[in-house]
């Protein structure tokens, strides 16, 4: 943790976290990880305090010196907005290999309520529609309306995690290499969050307690912060994600004294500008130590993206780019 101080008062704190990360290789959603590097890993929700000129000249001094004298071997620096201060660091003193600006780009969405569920009806009429025509097909279909259940006690973690893995074996996430949540890290992580009452676990359950959909979430000082979604693609016409998703802004958004905001992350996603507000361009800022190690796997995790982003570029001029995404992601399911 850093603490930026004024006349000797803490003004702006800046939480990280050192730890062996592995340098991530990627072409479409294939991803390999390389060796480990020992990283400075910096979230953009990890900087609390004003944060003017003088702190980003300050901070992005302070990342310099702990890579020039190898006090870590890497920074990575998370979900920033591209607006930012922090792209405009030009880090001069670090080689060139171990400050390439080349990234990815996404879109990090959220909604923002400031007048109910009702105003959040009225700005996205389309997302309500849809959910209307969800809730007839899945009473039709399935003669009967599913149940909602939001697990948030420390008691629920074995449920919690056992029916969100019984999803998360057949969703496209898993198929391109998500997470387990029968992992030990992520137990701890979901102990850690049930504890302190900040975790809200959504499942959707069909027939009598069959899991199809998955909605997890950290709710905390007036946001969520959403963590991780999936659905049974075998329930995909029926429309068991969208059914959730009403039902979560209905819980979330109703009886709110301040505004509250639902943050879903980045992710280019058409879907969500069918129910979120706004968005920001984010991307990660990646730096290395002046190390012939460090900057060779530097300079071939670059080449990796760049191939990447070419051949992103070249389908999306073609008009196959949508097309060859849903098939990655769905294969014969699409």
């Amino acid at each position: 943790m850093f603490v930026m101080k004024r006349n000797g008062r803490p003004e702006t704190i800046v939480a990280g976290e050192i730890k062996p990360l592995p340098i991530q290789f990627q072409i479409g959603y294939k991803r390999w990880r390389g060796p480990s590097l020992r990283t400075l890993f910096i979230h953009r929700y990890g900087i609390m305090g004003p944060q003017n000129e003088g702190f980003w000249s300050n901070l992005g001094g302070y990342l310099e010196w702990m890579l020039l004298y190898s006090m870590v071997e890497a920074v990575l620096c998370r979900d920033f907005d591209v607006a930012s201060p922090l792209y405009a660091l030009d880090f001069v003193h670090l080689p060139w290999p171990c400050r390439y600006k080349t990234t990815i780009v996404q879109e990090h969405w959220y909604l923002r309520d400031e007048d109910g569920i009702r105003g959040h009806r009225r700005r996205h009429k389309n997302f309500w529609r849809q959910l209307k025509k969800s809730t007839h097909r899945i009473k039709n279909r399935l003669g009967e309306y599913p149940q909602v259940v939001c697990y948030r006690e420390p008691e629920a973690l074995v449920n919690l995690l056992r029916d969100t893995e019984e999803v998360a074996q057949k969703t496209w996430q898993r198929r391109l290499g998500a997470q387990s949540f029968t992992s030990q890290e992520v137990k701890d992580r979901y102990t850690h969050f049930l504890g302190r009452g900040l975790l809200k676990g959504h499942l959707l359950y069909i027939n009598d307690g069959l899991p199809v959909a998955f909605f997890h979430g950290i709710e905390y000082v007036g946001k969520f912060y959403a963590e991780v979604m999936g659905y049974d693609p075998d329930h995909k016409r029926e429309g068991v994600g969208t059914y959730l998703m009403g039902k979560l802004f209905e819980i979330l958004l109703e009886n709110h004294d301040q505004t509250y905001t639902i943050d879903f992350g980045v992710g280019n996603s058409q879907a969500k500008s069918r129910y979120c507000d706004s968005y920001f361009s984010a991307a990660d800022r990646y730096m290395v130590a002046p190390t012939s190690r460090a900057m060779t796997l530097n300079t071939l995790r670059v080449i990796f993206l760049l191939f990447h982003l070419s051949l992103k570029r070249m389908l999306a001029k073609g008009g196959l780019y949508q097309k060859v995404r849903s098939a990655w992601r769905y294969g014969r399911r699409n």
